[in-house]
């Protein structure tokens, strides 16, 4: 994945972190408190300072009630370059994300 990727899905994210926040009329020091941070931590999760482990994406997902997939971009904004040796690659790749189906617990 390039860098212009990365870096999209990652301000993607976070940005995602704090709608279902602010959504949720939820206080920063509620949430740091279930991620077990401390109330600046994820004031700096939330400017990007700092990036967020899947284990607390899953967390944010059960407490806001929503798939952790709403955490992430759709496929069809990512700039995907490929290599024609690669192609058929990732579309195999792609196809199989798309045909995953959530595990209820």
């Amino acid at each position: 994945m390039d860098k212009d990727n990365e870096d999209y899905i990652m301000a993607f994210v976070h940005e995602r972190a704090k709608h279902f926040r602010l959504k949720n009329n939820v206080k920063q020091e509620y949430v740091a408190q279930i991620l077990g941070l401390s109330r600046a931590s994820y004031i700096n999760v939330e400017k990007r300072r700092h990036s967020l482990r899947l284990a607390y994406l899953y967390t944010l997902a059960c407490l806001y009630k929503v798939e952790l997939s709403e955490f992430f971009p759709p496929l069809q904004e990512l700039k995907l370059k490929e290599k024609i040796t690669k192609k058929r690659i990732v579309k195999v790749k792609v196809k199989e994300v798309l045909t995953v189906k959530p595990v209820k617990l």
